[in-house]
């Protein structure tokens, strides 16, 4: 989420926008223009930490409808 953030220029250090990154990325999927999944990683050392990462699978140029 952090990398897709600052990529298009938006603040990552704050999750307000969080939400408006997923709907995006749904949309997306959707359409047939991305392909992705979530993960599961531990942060530290323990299986306390854990953080959800989106993955993208592939892209795509054409809209697939």
């Amino acid at each position: 989420m952090a990398q897709i953030k600052r990529h298009i220029g938006i603040c990552d250090s704050t999750r307000s926008n969080d939400n408006i990154i997923t709907n995006i990325l749904f949309v997306l999927s959707k359409i047939g223009v991305i392909g992705y999944h979530l993960t599961s990683v531990k942060t530290e050392d323990s299986f306390d930490n854990m953080k959800t990462v989106y993955e993208i699978d592939w892209v795509s140029n054409v809209i697939k409808c």
